[in-house]
């Protein structure tokens, strides 16, 4: 059957060469995907009137994000000018709430890269990373639970009372 079996190819495609093949199929593949919910393709002329579809609220804080990102990249490229758009939209959506939460977790995410940058810079790679050393101790605390566990079991076995959780001081 192959690696491709699953995909039926027309009749017309079956004499061609592997190399056409490959591209019926990879072609074949592309026609099958799966559609993603609540997503629809908006038509290109809507560029002039990108938000027209949301509530004025919504409008309101959409067009003043695109005229923030518009300042920001003044000589706006033709490619990067949709892209601002959908981000806009995006964040005109969310209610206050909701931007304040997400201006949170991109923050630390930045904060993530940021750190990952300065251990690199700093050499602190490897058994000196901070998520190494907390690996370390975890593993450490683990193996020190376990063994305590296993002590108690066998003082239990033994019918020894429990181990002290004090010791006593010498007195002399």
């Amino acid at each position: 059957m192959g690696l491709w079996g699953h995909l039926r190819l027309p009749e017309e495609l079956r004499g061609l060469t592997c190399r056409k093949k490959g591209l019926a199929i990879r072609w074949r593949a592309l026609e099958c995907h799966m559609r993603i919910k609540n997503w629809k393709r908006r038509p290109h002329h809507s560029q002039d009137r990108p938000f027209e579809d949301l509530p004025f609220e919504a409008q309101k804080r959409a067009r003043l994000r695109l005229h923030i990102f518009l300042q920001r990249h003044h000589p706006c490229p033709p490619w990067l000018y949709p892209i601002l758009i959908g981000r806009a939209r995006f964040l005109g959506q969310l209610s206050s709430g909701q931007l304040s939460a997400w201006g949170r977790s991109m923050r630390a995410k930045r904060y993530g890269y940021a750190s990952q940058r300065k251990f690199r810079e700093e050499g602190r790679v490897g058994k000196w990373h901070p998520a190494h050393r907390a690996s370390r101790v975890s593993k450490a605390r683990r193996e020190l639970r376990k063994q305590r566990k296993q002590e108690a079991e066998e003082r239990q076995r033994l019918d020894l009372p429990p181990k002290p959780r004090s010791t006593l001081l010498p007195l002399f």
